[in-house]
């Protein structure tokens, strides 16, 4: 992993680029997760999160936290060890996403680190439901692939239409297991 190449001190919106890219491979199973819970209003609040980190501007640091703290009383986040089922895997995607606020909150190393971790963490999670796709490799491999592309220039839409398709992909194995 060559996350210390991003340097997010010094190109914050590249380092939310990559998160957001992290978080886009997650969001579908948590929004999934609150679909069949009956809980519309908690897929907006992702939907927004993610649409925050993927319109990151320098002001938007007061929104994320806002919206961290937000996170902090749905659901997955309230009840997490106590979920089963869908709602169990969707808590990953949550906290991903809380990561992912807190880079552009304050851009660090060590904020890019813990959200890149919480990615692959929810990846092996996955792993453990799904053993033979090797999830925690894959999103190991995104996330260089990321890292090499921001390097060279790759924009945003690149990144996000690849995570997109993986994302899809990762909730259609999951759905395919409930």
């Amino acid at each position: 992993m060559t996350l210390d190449r991003l340097v997010p001190e010094e190109s914050p919106a590249r380092a939310a680029v990559f998160v957001a890219a992290c978080v886009e491979r997650a969001i579908n199973i948590v929004s999934w997760a609150a679909a069949l819970d009956g809980r519309p209003d908690d897929v907006a609040v992702y939907v927004e999160a993610l649409e925050l980190l993927w319109h990151h501007d320098v002001d938007d640091a007061q929104a994320c936290r806002v919206k961290m703290a937000q996170l902090e009383e749905m659901h997955e986040m309230t009840v997490a060890d106590e979920l089963t089922g869908p709602p169990a895997y969707g808590l990953e995607s949550v906290l991903v996403l809380h990561s992912g606020l807190g880079v552009v909150v304050e851009p660090t190393l060590a904020n890019l680190r813990d959200c890149s971790m919480a990615a692959r963490n929810g990846a092996l999670h996955l792993e453990g439901l799904i053993p033979s796709q090797h999830l925690l490799s894959a999103e190991e491999r995104s996330q260089d692939e990321d890292i090499e592309a921001l390097l060279r220039g790759a924009s945003g839409d690149e990144l996000r239409d690849r995570a997109r398709q993986v994302g899809r992909s990762r909730l259609n194995l999951v759905r395919s297991q409930f």
